[in-house]
């Protein structure tokens, strides 16, 4: 079966009607992961305050802009991060940090409740959370279910490698945890849309019309 991309034409005169003119994107699955740890860094720097005391968990020994802020790093397995340990148990006193970040860590994570209440802990009052975790329905993933019966194998996109997922989220799932356990999100970023075993498309007009099949999703949230 063919899925054939939108003319460059076509595209614009699409977007142009619903107010974007951000250009149609288009890479192969084989770079997907680089792409979206380029994307998860991009929006760290957005984010990032100017001053105040950051948690990395499962920070893997990337490094970003901090300004003018001290970031703490914690991993469990790779880097050299200023402390080890797991994100259910975090040891630091409550009310710590001005910004806590875990990318794609709540799906390793084996008791995610408890990291969700651990978070919320050393957060302060006034802290943020940026989480970001794969999402489980893309567009992909439902097209193999529907004609194959399964997901695809968690490492197509790790080089052939079990990456050790242990929980699977969607974003309706994860929005209703985060709200529940003491979370607001303020904003949330979305991208990344495979179209094909081999080929990946994006665009700021995907990102808002695909939220829920898309493979990288981001959320920034408020403590309750």
């Amino acid at each position: 079966m063919r899925l054939d991309i939108p003319s460059t034409w076509k595209y614009h005169k699409i977007t142009k009607k619903l107010g974007t003119s951000d250009p149609l994107k288009t890479g192969k699955v084989k770079d997907l992961w680089a792409a979206a740890s380029e994307f998860r860094i991009e929006i760290i720097g957005l984010i990032m305050p100017e001053s105040g005391l950051i948690l990395d968990i499962g920070s893997g020994g990337v490094d970003y802009n901090v300004k003018k802020c001290q970031r703490i790093t914690m991993d469990i397995t790779r880097g050299r991060p200023t402390v080890w340990g797991t994100a259910e148990r975090l040891p630091f006193k409550s009310e710590t940090f001005n910004l806590v970040i875990s990318t794609e860590v709540i799906e390793h994570v084996r008791k995610p409740k408890r990291m969700l209440d651990e978070v919320h802990r050393v957060i302060k009052n006034d802290g943020k959370w940026l989480l970001s975790t794969p999402n489980i329905a893309t567009l992909a993933n439902r097209i193999a279910l529907f004609f194959l019966g399964r997901f695809p194998p968690d490492r197509t996109l790790h080089d052939n490698h079990d990456v050790g997922h242990l929980h699977f989220w969607d974003r309706k799932f994860l929005l209703d945890i985060l709200s529940k356990n003491g979370f607001k999100v303020e904003k949330s970023w979305h991208k990344f849309l495979q179209i094909s075993p081999k080929i990946y498309i994006s665009s700021s007009f995907m990102d808002k019309i695909f939220k829920n099949f898309l493979e990288q999703n981001l959320y920034l949230c408020n403590k309750v």
